[in-house]
């Protein structure tokens, strides 16, 4: 029914808006009408906006096609705690409860970086926190070193703390 009275609104060249898509993208659960209804997002120009994104992003979850999802979710440039929680939501309903743990690590790993870029003033304290999390996380060892000898460049390499945890975690 949503399908055709969008239709409906397209042949009488009433155009939607960004309020349209969502409860339109919350009516469908076959992934074909959803992928069909989302090829006239970007057209229409509602590509970057978040509440629409959301919406598409919860009919592929409720679809159960958790790849698809998580292939849009990693395209879309901002994130927020909605979009997160709908990914972690998803893994749990397939009862993929590893990944839903590795994903919602990430999420707290990349707040983590957020609030990091975001401080006028960091110390030596506010980079432990950075090193720690990437070795907590187990990102890669090269991430780990390359975050240590930036925060080394910056002047705080005085504290034994990251250094112990760089040699513990990969020494």
């Amino acid at each position: 029914m949503a399908l055709w009275i969008y239709s409906y609104m397209c042949r009488k060249s009433l155009l939607p808006n960004n309020f349209t898509f969502p409860p339109l993208f919350n009516s469908l659960y076959h992934v074909p009408h959803i992928q069909c209804l989302n090829t006239h997002v970007p057209t229409l120009g509602h590509h970057c906006e978040l509440f629409v994104h959301n919406s598409l992003l919860h009919a592929y979850a409720s679809s159960c096609h958790v790849s698809l999802y998580h292939r849009l979710f990693d395209k879309m440039p901002h994130n927020d705690v909605v979009s997160w929680t709908i990914l972690i939501a998803s893994y749990n309903n397939i009862v993929a409860y590893s990944e839903s743990l590795l994903v919602f690590e990430q999420m707290r790993l990349e707040e983590g970086f957020r609030v990091f870029g975001s401080m006028k003033e960091k110390n030596v304290f506010t980079w432990n926190a950075v090193i720690k999390g990437f070795a907590l996380a187990n990102k890669s060892r090269h991430n780990t070193i390359w975050w240590f000898k930036r925060m080394e460049s910056d002047g705080y390499g005085g504290d034994e703390f990251p250094s112990y945890v760089v040699a513990g975690e990969y020494g």
